[in-house]
């Protein structure tokens, strides 16, 4: 049996991308336009809280994997990076995005952690394994996206 109260899965990946944290940013906060990246649709449903930059903090997106739907808050955006975490019901629980960015000068580490319970009739193991390759997928997509755009 799973424990309560803790996260029993824990990701953290990381992806060097030729392009400036301020580039990434926009990007990601381009939430209509994630699907070019993830496996995954992404719609606005709330904008950002007042007073913030587009897309981010408080902005409210329903996400689309398959027949599952579910909505992601932005809880802050920077040239630090994005933290998000899934608001009412989804396909896990406690979950929160943290993804970093950490400027290299002419490029950009992503570090992307999540953190979240599965549901109790899946082993951990097999959620943790198909969120780290859909990341993986995201990280490489947009490493790919930025290395046409630069050349």
């Amino acid at each position: 049996m799973k424990g309560i109260g803790r996260q029993g899965i824990n990701i953290c990946l990381h992806q060097e991308i030729v392009t400036t944290p301020a580039q990434l940013l926009e990007i990601l906060l381009d939430h209509p336009r994630l699907g070019r990246f993830f496996k995954a649709g992404f719609a606005v449903v709330q904008p950002e809280d007042k007073g913030q930059i587009s897309g981010g903090k408080g902005c409210v997106r329903q996400v689309t994997i398959g027949r599952q739907q579910f909505l992601e808050e932005i809880i802050s955006a920077s040239l630090s990076g994005i933290r998000y975490q899934i608001i009412g019901p989804g396909p896990v629980s406690q979950h929160r995005g943290d993804i970093a960015f950490v400027d290299q000068g002419g490029s950009t580490l992503v570090e992307y952690r999540i953190c979240c319970n599965g549901p109790k009739w899946i082993p951990d193991f097999i959620v943790k394994h198909v969120i780290a390759r859909d990341i993986k997928f995201a990280l490489r997509q947009l490493a790919t996206f930025f290395l046409h755009k630069a050349g």
